[in-house]
């Protein structure tokens, strides 16, 4: 009753710890919805970086008396107090099962596309060879990854010759579009590069087609479309915009499909939807606050997570490779994983700065970290996703960067600003 009334100010700091300990035991031996129930009471978070069964060993310590009662009050912090100094820091990965630290790569921008407005969006094809980007002129520019990296090469090698012209990496432009783009998705299968944008269509380019500049297909809606996002198969496409209802395409037919949960949908605009990798489900984030996570079969509700952050919008979303967690950024200055099957909150990434603009957070190419954005100075921001803290900032945009994706295929990114420009960025060799 009293973890009720009063939280975690009701859990003195001396046993948070053991709390911990408690909830991550009762969560291992399949009690999840106790586990649950005492983190909520408890306002301590499900620690998944405790190693398995941790719990049971210390009492196992206790019971056999392997140690003594300093050293396992000592174990239970991490350090034995029989360890020598050096030998504090394999300890304490051994016994708490922390991952070793591993260095964020160094990145350095290949190739800049340059728009006539802001550049809201870009996206890589499913194998990476492609990549696109949209902009407040209206415009998608389609390029080639391949030549974005030799551009580079030729570039600091002195290979500008007449030949050079026909290996430009902008491979052509598409316009089409009565507004700024809001978002791309590139078909998982087919020759087919999908846009929405704030003249409240969503439109589909055969991208294999040279000379054709304009979509061979259109929908067209009442409202403003913020997001979209092709089905893992290919077969549907999902949409959200300033109508807070989530529409689902088929992409054969064009018929489009509501949820029956007419009560669990979201109150205000949909800022983005996106699909697990398996696509058995997705998740929606929205102005209102709130992120849902819907059944991709029956498209109805599972799941509700009210507050987000903080009651600010949430921006972005994206689910981690195994779908078991979910990626948020929000314009309370945070990012935050979550724990998929519980709703939970794993971790919170302080500083994220997301206050004036839609911002994107993801998973970085090499999984460990995770990309965000700072108002502040412009930059694309590096943070370790186990521990939180930030580990690298890349500096080259004079504007604040709007959007972030991530190369499927290699250790790249790119990054667009409100300085018109697209940077692709990759691993330095």
């Amino acid at each position: 009753a009293s973890l009720t009334q009063h939280g975690m100010s009701a859990v003195p700091t001396s046993k948070q710890l053991l709390y911990k300990f408690i909830i991550r035991q009762l969560h291992d031996d399949g009690f999840i919805e106790a586990a649950n129930s005492l983190s909520k009471l408890s306002s301590i978070r499900i620690d998944t970086n405790l190693k398995l069964d941790f719990l049971s060993e210390l009492v196992e310590i206790a019971q056999t008396g392997k140690t003594s009662a300093s050293a396992q009050a000592s174990v239970v912090n991490g350090v034995s107090s029989s360890t020598k100094p050096d030998d504090v820091k394999m300890n304490r990965t051994m016994d708490l099962d922390e991952p070793e630290e591993e260095p964020f790569a160094k990145y350095q921008t290949k190739f800049i596309t340059t728009h006539k407005d802001v550049c809201r969006v870009g996206v890589f094809s499913r194998d990476g060879t492609l990549a696109a980007t949209g902009s407040g002129d209206m415009s998608i520019k389609l390029l080639d990854v391949s030549k974005m990296h030799y551009h580079s090469q030729a570039k600091h090698s002195g290979e500008w010759g007449d030949d050079y012209a026909a290996l430009k990496p902008v491979l052509r432009t598409f316009y089409d579009h009565l507004g700024p783009i809001n978002d791309l998705d590139f078909h998982p299968t087919a020759t087919l590069l999908a846009s929405c944008s704030k003249d409240n269509s969503i439109k589909f380019f055969d991208h294999e087609k040279l000379l054709v500049k304009r979509s061979y297909k259109h929908i067209v809606e009442p409202f403003n479309i913020r997001t979209i996002q092709f089905h893992p198969t290919g077969d549907y496409l999902i949409s959200g915009g300033d109508n807070p209802y989530i529409r689902l395409f088929n992409v054969n037919t064009f018929q489009a499909f509501i949820s029956r949960d007419i009560d669990k949908q979201h109150i205000k605009p949909i800022n983005q939807v996106r699909f697990s990798t398996d696509g058995k489900f997705y998740a929606s984030c929205s102005v209102d606050g709130t992120i849902k996570f819907w059944d991709g079969v029956t498209n109805s509700c599972i799941r509700t997570i009210g507050n987000a952050h903080s009651g600010e919008q949430v921006s972005s979303i994206q689910f981690s490779p195994d779908s078991k967690f979910l990626l948020s950024g929000g314009r309370d200055s945070a990012a935050k994983i979550w724990d998929v099957s519980t709703g939970l909150e794993i971790l919170n990434f302080v500083g994220c700065r997301h206050l004036n603009y839609r911002l994107q957070t993801v998973y970085a190419p090499d999984d460990i970290h995770v990309l965000s954005c700072d108002e502040r100075n412009f930059s694309v921001v590096a943070w370790d996703r186990r521990t939180g803290e930030k580990v690298r900032e890349f500096a080259g945009h004079n504007k604040v960067v709007h959007w972030i994706s991530v190369s499927p295929a290699e250790q790249a990114f790119i990054s667009c600003s409100g300085d018109f420009r697209a940077r692709f960025w990759a691993e330095e060799i």
